[in-house]
């Protein structure tokens, strides 16, 4: 492809409390910022921003994809590094959405009595729901999304590169 000498890498990793979750070389990672999704690429000016609930995409040099659902911590861009201190990622073949309506059933049961207590919950159901309609998308095969989405495993165009439909 053309584009592709302009194409910087870029190191990244995903740190939960539970450990590294995941660490690579980059030409582009997408994440969502607590005010909507944003893009990171190869050469981008330092950015400190806290994390939403939704989808983590990140297209590494070898034009293999992967996708995470990613909810509430930091995310930092300096030189070359992407790093992002997050509260839950999970790579989205190992969510099951049964598990996930449990915990959205559970969080729709949390008190609301009190102000804080129903900003609690919001968020809890928020989150919840986020992470079983990506899961749900997921396990039924995606059909509404581009086609690295719809295959299998580790996400790889036919082409081995990122297809027209994921920029």
């Amino acid at each position: 492809m053309a584009l592709d000498k302009y194409r910087k890498s870029f190191n990244y990793e995903i740190i939960t409390p539970t450990g590294l979750v995941a660490k690579g070389l980059a030409v582009s990672v997408s994440l969502p910022a607590e005010d909507g999704q944003i893009g990171i690429l190869g050469g981008r000016s330092p950015l400190a921003t806290e994390i939403g609930a939704g989808l983590l995409h990140a297209q590494k040099t070898d034009g293999m994809h992967e996708e995470y659902f990613i909810a509430g911590g930091f995310a930092q861009v300096r030189e070359d590094w992407l790093t992002i201190l997050a509260e839950q990622c999970l790579p989205l073949e190992r969510i099951d959405p049964r598990q996930v309506y449990a915990e959205l059933d559970r969080a729709r049961q949390m008190p609301k009595d009190t102000p804080a207590a129903a900003e609690l919950r919001a968020q809890a159901v928020a989150t919840a729901r986020k992470k079983f309609n990506l899961a749900q998308e997921f396990h039924r095969g995606g059909q509404e999304g581009p086609a690295w989405r719809r295959i299998g495993g580790s996400r790889q165009s036919k082409e081995g590169n990122c297809p027209k439909e994921c920029g």
